[in-house]
């Protein structure tokens, strides 16, 4: 059961914004960071997987078909900007929405993300306001 729904402390925007269950893949090869984002995203009701490593971002962005992809820049197999490029050139790629998610918050570094197809940049560490922002825009 979904745990948004049953907590009264959900605004009504909140319970429209779960019912919705928006597909994200959480593409990020720090443990702890991919876990306490998963968390917080199923908590507001998102359907949720993930990937360490670029590779296996490619392979789950293939089968879960997400309706949002939250990359991590600094992956350790091949970097993020190229499984963005991989997944764009996709059939079902060209739909998903991508949302980098970097330590760098440098021009030439968010001009490289817009030019592999993510709709934003953001820098770590991301406030939750502004990722749902983000998310539900």
């Amino acid at each position: 059961m979904n745990n948004a729904a049953r907590s009264p402390q959900w605004s009504l925007q909140e319970r429209s914004n779960a019912e919705r269950s928006l597909r994200v893949l959480v593409v990020e090869d720090n443990t702890d960071t991919a876990m306490a984002l998963m968390t917080l995203l199923v908590m507001k009701g998102y359907m949720v997987h993930n990937a360490y490593n670029g590779l296996s971002a490619l392979e789950v962005a293939a089968s879960f078909a997400p309706d949002v992809v939250i990359l991590d820049i600094g992956l350790p197999d091949i970097n993020g900007h190229e499984v963005a490029r991989r997944i764009r050139a996709t059939r079902g790629g060209r739909r998903m929405r991508m949302i980098a998610l970097t330590a760098s918050g440098e021009d030439a570094h968010r001009q490289l993300s817009a030019e592999v197809g993510c709709e934003c940049h953001l820098v770590k560490p991301v406030r939750l306001m502004d990722l749902m922002y983000v998310l539900e825009r």
